[in-house]
């Protein structure tokens, strides 16, 4: 089996220089940008926009005579979460985390935002030594919410409880599936269609143990993007992703992103798989995930991609188009994906 490139297998961010200054309704921002941070980063010289599929949020990326920063502008409708945000980002700073800094940020404004350090450096490859520096980040990370108030957090659904009305609702569109995404995702669809329900019936099934877990705080979105290695650290950024969760689908889900990766660029079947079963021991450690940690670890996994699924599905009933479709074909290759990792942990049946 080969695990083909995705959205998150670029080497690095990709900055795109955008031309505000040409643009009178880009005034707001190059005020704001004078005002408050000009004594930070001196002239300004350049903005630049991250590529990438951002819905909640936008990144820029200002460049000045003396140092470089970022950005990131909120969307009104997430303007409930920003006071959260602020806390979380005060903590990762107290605590010493490895993650951006908060410089500054500005809820009463026409651009709503945060300031946070720019951290030069690549995303995560899935090299040797990728794997190590991230497997002691995300361990000290997490470690470092151990104590933080869980109720200030939003809880992260282990399934959606209505998953198989979502199926079916999407199932019955069949005939508009080419239509209204494509000729390739909707062959993939029926192609991939008796996988999907079999893996919603399988992850019904098996909830309870997965509920049964203590929840603790844990980023739920560790995708290769979501870490940058410079400096000898893995950074983890996009702290809005911090999630009262429980660990077989939040650090399965990040083990499962990581660890494909690193097949991509290795190729998968030159992966060394003790060192992966390392860097998940590690990633844990410190946390009771019990003698059957790896059937739980890959039932996590299955449970997250396929709620992620679902949220697409659903995103596209009642004549809605979901933002995140363009991740369509990336969740269903997953599923296979997902089967063929736990095989090589002798876990044949998930």
């Amino acid at each position: 089996m080969n695990f083909n490139p995705d959205r998150f297998s670029d080497s690095e961010p990709h900055w795109i220089k955008i031309d505000v200054i040409k643009k009178k309704d880009n005034l707001d921002l190059l005020n704001l940008i004078a005002k408050n941070y000009s004594h930070y980063y001196g002239k300004l010289e350049n903005i630049y926009r991250v590529r990438g599929a951002e819905v909640n949020s936008s990144n820029l990326l200002i460049e000045g005579s003396i140092r470089k920063f970022v950005i990131k502008l909120i969307n009104h409708n997430e303007l409930s979460n920003f006071k959260t945000q602020t806390d979380l980002y005060d903590h990762i700073k107290n605590m010493n985390l490895p993650a951006p800094f908060l410089i500054s940020s500005e809820f009463k404004s026409s651009l709503p935002h945060f300031a946070i350090d720019y951290i030069k450096g690549e995303y995560f490859s899935g090299s040797k030594k990728d794997i190590e520096l991230t497997a002691k980040s995300v361990k000290l990370f997490h470690d470092g919410f151990k104590n933080y108030d869980k109720s200030k957090l939003l809880k992260s659904e282990v399934l959606q409880k209505n998953s198989s009305n979502i199926l079916n609702n999407f199932y019955a569109l069949k005939d508009e599936w080419n239509y209204k995404f494509g000729s390739e995702i909707g062959f993939k669809l029926q192609k991939n269609i008796d996988l999907i329900f079999d893996t919603e019936t399988s992850c019904s099934n098996n909830i309870d143990q997965i509920l049964e877990i203590e929840e603790s705080i844990f980023h739920i979105d560790l995708h290769p993007h979501n870490i940058i290695i410079g400096n000898g650290i893995a950074n983890i950024i996009d702290i809005d992703s911090l999630r009262v969760a429980r660990w077989p689908t939040a650090l399965g889900f990040g083990f499962f992103k990581l660890v494909r990766q690193a097949g991509v660029n290795q190729g998968i079947d030159n992966l060394d798989y003790s060192d992966i079963s390392v860097f998940f021991e590690e990633m844990s450690a410190d946390i009771n995930t019990g003698e059957n940690k790896w059937e739980l670890l890959f039932s996590g996994v299955l449970t997250e991609i396929l709620k992620r699924l679902l949220t697409i599905f659903e995103g596209n009933l009642g004549g809605q188009i979901s933002p995140w479709n363009k991740t369509l074909l990336y969740q269903i290759d997953a599923l296979s994906e997902i089967h063929f990792l736990a095989s090589k942990f002798n876990i044949n049946k998930l």
